[in-house]
């Protein structure tokens, strides 16, 4: 559906053709148009010039928001409401000075690359260019071409769904709540990404989850440390909010000393450093941890692969029938000698399968069912996790076999690396990662194939 600007003296007007006008019993006088969030009363004209596929708007319209004519636009007719669209927002950015040229290009370009499917507005914005006021964000919408599309700037109405990539300021998010309903994803995470603690406290209050979940306690200082060494040999000191395995601190008890293990985050240097301090020291240094916020971990041994520890990522998204589906497993080795698996550190990715039956010595059937259970088990996370308060679709689950094939769930990134099958080489992968969020918030909307 092709949308015509018509010059009139009324903001809210409606032209259709005739075909148009046959679908009602009653041939309509005022009708509720819907683009978006964005919905008033208008008044119908039937105009027989009116092409084919085409829905004419008053001009004035334009005043209030950009609604480029250029797109090709779904059109749903649902009682007498007229819905436009989908218009659909991409909350990518903190702050609009983020955005440039090459960020787009290099980056966000690959997001739209199924928007043929999509069709209709679909634009990128970031945070502090939403404007409750005015009900508008401005932004910049995707407009398909031959040589691969690009971004225009405009200010664009409310959405109907929303995919975020960053936090929102309360106030704003809980105006686009209020205006789009619970069609915001991934919605809700502390800071940048998860308090780990109060995952491990949501995903644990689930029986059979629990079994895959590592003993973890909230460090409040020497003492939560010594209560856990009394259980294990090895444990793991975590920020409660952080990613890419930043600040993780390996922690190992000798005699009345104890030992830190800190990494070095360089990828020509060795890969940590070593502090020895006895019960004094250690008291003063765990601390200073508890007050910026970590938790206490099990030290898991994982299989070693050229002296690199591994672990998989599950990327997990829901499609078109709004179910979670698995568009990838893989397999991360960080440093040589390092304790973390932080591939980016002069490690590498594979894929998962490959990864299990090189390290773990598994046949063909084994393997396949080892990954079955990775994305069971993950899946099982994905779901208890939404359970438990939120609106999740885009996630990446971070698991551990150990030495005895058990599967371990570490954490669950909400705002995932989509890039990370490129580093494993599968660029087709890596397209359907991509193009999947944009794709499920349609079916969040009028225009979507399942809304059930």
């Amino acid at each position: 559906m092709n949308i015509l600007y018509i010059e009139s003296q009324y903001p809210h007007m409606l032209y259709v053709n005739e075909s148009f006008a046959e679908q009602f019993q009653v041939r309509p006088q005022r009708l509720l148009l819907q683009l978006g969030s964005w919905r008033r009363e208008v008044r119908v004209i039937v105009k027989k010039d009116l092409p084919e596929n085409t829905i004419g708007l008053s001009a004035q319209l334009k005043k209030s928001f950009t609604l480029p004519s250029s797109l090709d636009y779904d059109i749903r007719v649902e009682g007498r409401t007229v819905h436009i669209g989908p218009v659909i927002a991409f909350v990518a950015f903190v702050q609009a000075s983020e955005i440039t040229p090459e960020i787009l290009k290099k980056v966000y370009l690959d997001y739209f690359r199924g928007y043929q499917d999509i069709k209709g507005l679909v634009y990128l914005c970031a945070q502090d260019s939403i404007h409750p006021s005015s009900k508008t964000i401005s932004g910049l919408f995707y407009r398909p071409s031959a040589n691969g599309g690009g971004f225009h700037k405009g200010t664009f109405p409310y959405p109907e769904a929303v995919y975020r990539r960053v936090p929102i300021e309360p106030k704003v998010l809980n105006d686009l709540v209020q205006h789009t309903g619970d069609k915001i994803f991934n919605s809700y995470f502390s800071e940048d990404h998860f308090d780990k603690w109060e995952m491990w406290r949501w995903l644990s209050s689930h029986a059979k989850l629990r079994e895959h979940l590592p003993y973890t306690t909230l460090l409040t200082g020497l003492p939560s440390v010594q209560e856990s060494f009394s259980r294990f040999e090895t444990l793991y000191l975590k920020p409660r909010i952080n990613n890419m395995s930043k600040g993780i601190i390996k922690a190992v008890k000798e005699g009345d000393d104890y030992l830190f293990f800190l990494q070095v985050r360089d990828k020509s240097a060795r890969p940590y450093t070593l502090k020895r301090m006895d019960s004094s020291a250690a008291a003063e240094f765990l601390n200073k941890l508890a007050r910026k916020g970590y938790i206490v971990q099990k030290g898991l041994q994982a299989p070693l692969h050229e002296e690199r520890t591994m672990d998989f990522r599950i990327i997990l998204q829901k499609n078109s029938s709004k179910r979670w589906e698995c568009n990838g497993v893989f397999a991360r080795f960080g440093k040589k000698k390092s304790f973390v698996s932080n591939f980016t550190l002069a490690g590498y990715a594979m894929h998962g399968e490959a990864a299990i039956k090189t390290v773990l010595r598994m046949d063909e059937a084994a393997v396949k069912q080892k990954v079955k259970e990775l994305v069971e088990i993950s899946t099982l996370a994905c779901e208890v996790l939404e359970a438990a308060g939120g609106h999740y679709a885009d996630t990446g689950v971070d698991a551990m076999i150990d030495d005895s094939g058990k599967i371990w769930i570490m954490e669950i990134n909400v705002l995932p690396f989509h890039d990370f099958p490129l580093h494993a080489k599968a660029d087709d992968v890596y397209r359907r990662v991509v193009a999947a969020p944009l794709s499920y918030a349609k079916t969040l909307t009028v225009f979507g194939g399942n809304r059930a």
